[in-house]
């Protein structure tokens, strides 16, 4: 497909860098967030859209996700963040704030029927480095990326906290992101 011999691959999809910042803003100390711990580190999530059945962060279920009907956009699903889920094919979609210096190991997602995986941007820094194989990307604010998590991959985080809103793909709608690859 687009994925070659890099996992990791740059859309001509970007957003307006002012908006994803000042939305962001406006939902950062809505009590609808999740803490996580990882490594020791404190990861924050904030979840755009979800199934009723499980709300909360990463909300991984055995299902298809082609077979789940009942997604839903949550009360923190305003603004550009609204446009980017009535734009794209994705779902289960949520905003993560890692933490200065966090790291993800080296992993791989075995999400039943293969996982894929965009990426945008809402703040980084010149120290994180997104990993996967041949790939050692520093993500540009406001632009789109689609990951195959279903090979290695892992992240280093520089000193300042990375916010990265982060959606599933189901492989059926793939195709949705043919005329956008780099």
């Amino acid at each position: 497909m687009f994925f070659s011999d890099n996992y990791i691959v740059s859309t001509k999809l970007t957003y307006d860098v002012f908006r994803l910042k000042s939305d962001f803003e406006k939902i950062r100390k809505s009590i609808d967030r999740w803490a996580w711990f990882f490594n020791g580190k404190r990861v924050i999530l904030y979840s755009l859209h979800t199934t009723e059945e499980t709300v909360g962060p990463f909300n991984f279920s055995s299902k298809r996700p082609a077979d789940i009907k009942n997604y839903i956009q949550t009360n923190l699903c305003i603004g550009i963040f609204k446009e980017i889920l009535d734009e794209l094919p994705i779902h289960n979609v949520q905003i993560v704030i890692h933490p200065p210096y966090f790291e993800i190991p080296r992993h791989r997602d075995t999400v039943k029927n293969h996982a894929y995986r965009i990426h945008i941007p809402i703040t980084t820094n010149d120290g994180v480095r997104f990993s996967s194989k041949k790939d050692n990307l520093s993500l540009q604010v406001g632009r789109a990326y689609l990951l195959d998590t279903y090979y290695p991959h892992w992240t280093i985080n520089g000193n300042t906290d990375r916010i990265h809103i982060i959606g599933n793909v189901a492989p059926e709608n793939l195709h949705f992101f043919k005329d956008y690859i780099q």
